[in-house]
């Protein structure tokens, strides 16, 4: 009897030692709960303190920081006039040539962006991540979070949309027979296909089939030099050729950008491929959905509580429901929130592979349209 109770407490008091990294994990978690806690209360007392909000963005954002202002009136929210993320980033530039600090938050492209965090004018971004939410992955798109910048830290996209770029005539081409990007190659199509001028700004079709290794300069030197295109700088011209049969294909035609959606609800016979439709990769860009603090800020904490409110599910549903609005849908990459709002063609959906076109790799149009300009007789 005796030498059980003496194995029975022995195995009792094992139990109990067993128990103390559960314990102790149990402790750090309630630790770290009440850490972040403490920290958020700390950063919306410091914030409403600080008082302002200065922002670079364009127009169609706006409205967001407008709701920031309603939910902490404390902080008024300023934006600086700029046009576009080129004048955007030449100006912050210049103003820290001068030693001139104003703005805290940027909004906008993948390329201005990046130029902005390659000059250090960017602090990272996860250290003014407060919100478990926010912090957690995997609530993002793929499990990460999406940096456009080349170290990866400065820049975040939270939304991308698929390119919706290529649009026909419905009585001269039958969707059916093109699975491919490489069926547009087809001899059939010579001289039947017009695109947006690449040289102008707009749809970044082919810098996508350009770095694309389902593609690559292979597929575009083809079509190039292969297909006779037609170039315009006028959408609506284009989407008027394609009604009328002039052309039975068209390229970096964005259906709310070249009036094919309105032309199709006429009963135009005009419509466009769908992302997905393609066997390659579905191209996802975030065009101006890239966010980033600048360094030395002068409201930090300002800026500290917008991005993580920004970032939270309520920022995230109130993007998306702002832009359905102004019929610019954007599908945001938490993925753990209602998509019913964003118009069809601008989610993502549920094709298994996408391209990032926003990766600093693929950041430049400069090689394809080094390769357009060797091999296209106009």
């Amino acid at each position: 009897m005796k030498k059980f109770f003496k194995r029975g407490s022995s195995l009792f008091f094992a139990a109990i030692l067993s128990s103390f990294p559960v314990i102790e994990s149990l402790a750090q978690t309630v630790r770290q709960s009440k850490d972040w806690e403490k920290e958020w209360e700390s950063t919306i007392r410091a914030a409403k303190k600080d008082g302002k909000l200065v922002f670079h963005s364009g127009n169609s954002v706006e409205p967001y920081f407008q709701e920031f202002e309603k939910k902490f009136p404390e902080i008024k929210a300023t934006r600086l006039l700029t046009h576009g993320g080129s004048a955007a980033h030449e100006r912050l530039i210049a103003e820290r040539r001068a030693g001139v600090y104003v703005a805290d938050i940027v909004h906008l492209g993948a390329g201005s962006g990046s130029l902005l965090a390659a000059a250090g004018a960017l602090d990272p971004l996860e250290p003014y991540m407060v919100l478990p939410e926010v912090l957690d992955q995997s609530k993002w798109f793929e499990g990460r979070h999406y940096f456009a910048d080349k170290e990866e830290k400065y820049l975040l996209k939270y939304a991308s949309n698929p390119g919706v770029d290529v649009s026909y005539n419905t009585k001269l081409v039958n969707p059916d027979s093109i699975k491919s990007y490489w069926d547009i190659l087809d001899a059939k199509w010579k001289g039947k296909i017009v695109a947006y001028d690449p040289r102008a700004r707009g749809s970044r079709l082919f810098s996508y089939f350009y770095y694309n290794p389902e593609l690559g300069p292979r597929y575009l030197r083809r079509l190039f030099s292969e297909m006779d295109l037609t170039a315009s700088r006028d959408r609506r011209q284009m989407t008027d050729w394609l009604a009328a049969g002039k052309f039975a294909i068209a390229l970096r035609t964005a259906p709310d950008a070249s009036n094919l959606d309105d032309a199709k609800t006429q009963g135009l016979p005009v419509n466009w491929f769908n992302p997905g439709h393609f066997k390659e990769a579905v191209g996802i860009s975030g065009g101006p959905a890239h966010i980033a603090v600048v360094n030395r800020a002068p409201h930090p904490n300002a800026a500290k509580l917008f991005i993580n409110w920004f970032l939270s599910r309520d920022g995230q549903l109130m993007a998306q429901n702002i832009a359905a609005k102004h019929g610019e849908g954007i599908d945001s990459l938490r993925m753990d929130i209602s998509k019913d709002m964003v118009p069809p063609a601008f989610r993502r959906g549920e094709k298994t592979k996408f391209f990032d076109m926003d990766a600093a790799k693929h950041a430049s149009d400069d090689p394809a349209l080094k390769l357009i300009n060797e091999v296209w007789k106009r």
